[in-house]
């Protein structure tokens, strides 16, 4: 997998607080070479209402994340090469299998 980028933290969705903000669980640091890039309308399609908000996608290979799993309604912080560090909402997530093994993580703002 051809990287462009660095996936540092992911955080689980967590219950939300009393006052109904949303929350997350205790972010775990993974620093991951990834690809970061726009969604396609090929994805849009395929996919459709459940990424109708994502910016941007997050292909992450599994072996990268020592066990650890990207959560829908979790965070992932990250960036490309030479950017800032960017914190995102993880709107939806793919499971891939065989050939590179990777997480599709879709990312909205």
């Amino acid at each position: 997998m051809i990287t462009n980028g660095q996936l540092s933290t992911l955080a689980p969705p967590a219950p939300p607080g009393p006052d109904g903000a949303t929350s997350f669980g205790t972010p775990v640091t993974v620093n991951a070479r990834c690809q970061l890039s726009n969604v396609t309308g090929t994805q849009r399609y395929a996919v459709g209402e459940a990424i109708q908000d994502a910016k941007g996608v997050c292909y992450v290979p599994k072996a990268s994340l020592g066990g650890n799993v990207p959560q829908q309604g979790g965070q992932a912080v990250c960036a490309t090469d030479g950017g800032q560090m960017q914190t995102y909402r993880i709107e939806y997530v793919i499971d891939r299998q065989g050939g590179i093994a990777h997480w599709e993580v879709f990312l909205k703002l």
